[in-house]
């Protein structure tokens, strides 16, 4: 498709708009909304339970149908979290969500995930998390209901504001949480700046990685049917 159209359904406590701009084609047209994120202490035990819940907020459609009257090819969640909590298909409440309200294309962070490392043959992977472990078990249940083998992680607990993470931090993040086996490095979370961060870690690891934004706009776009091979990562040239 000539010049797509791609609606993002972005956090409202979300600071990293353009990064959805580095990661597109030229030809691509990126719009933006934001949905409402709740004000809540999101290190209770329960805080994992909550994100699920929101798969299922109405909003999500509300804002979806915002897109329409510029008839956009794609409508994805820009959110990893509440597209996995539920766990194993955890992006399908999601997709469900969005379709109803667009008859545009859905996806979301998490199936961009699982989708990238198809195209990546990534069977084995490594997860580098900034969430606390308990968001991070959920997201490797989802993984690995998708196929995929997580042959190991590291979780970040929080101990750093993931908005303020620096390309280092990041690396170090990755390295920590590579394993030899793993074929692919994947870091979830939509609140981090990773386009100047993925060459750097993909050049001293020797493997792609996948970051939040990066795949949220890759799948997007390879669902809108362009196969642009010029983007950030290895992904891109992968599928």
């Amino acid at each position: 498709m000539n010049n797509p159209r791609i609606g993002i359904i972005y956090p409202s406590n979300g600071i990293y708009d353009l990064e959805f701009i580095n990661f597109a084609p030229r030809e691509a047209s990126l719009h933006i909304t934001r949905w409402r994120w709740p004000e809540r202490d999101w290190s209770r035990p329960d805080a994992p339970d909550i994100m699920a819940e929101l798969s299922n907020d109405p909003e999500i459609a509300a804002c979806a149908s915002l897109f329409d009257q510029i008839e956009p090819a794609v409508v994805t969640l820009g959110c990893t979290s509440v597209s996995f909590a539920a766990g194993a298909r955890g992006d399908v409440p999601v997709l469900e969500n969005i379709r109803r309200g667009t008859a545009a294309k859905p996806s979301s962070t998490s199936t961009g995930f699982l989708a990238a490392c198809e195209a990546l043959a990534a069977d084995r992977i490594a997860v580098a998390s900034v969430y606390h472990e308990s968001l991070t078990r959920r997201f490797v249940n989802f993984l690995e209901h998708g196929g995929r083998r997580v042959v190991s992680r590291k979780s970040e607990n929080w101990a750093r504001e993931p908005s303020r993470m620096t390309s280092e931090d990041l690396f170090d993040l990755a390295a920590m949480s590579d394993h030899p086996t793993a074929q692919a490095i994947l870091l979830p979370e939509t609140n981090i700046h990773t386009s100047e961060a993925i060459p750097v870690i993909e050049r001293r690891l020797k493997k792609p990685v996948l970051t939040a934004v990066q795949v949220t706009v890759w799948h997007a776009v390879r669902l809108a049917g362009s196969d642009w091979k010029g983007g950030i990562g290895a992904v891109w040239q992968a599928g």
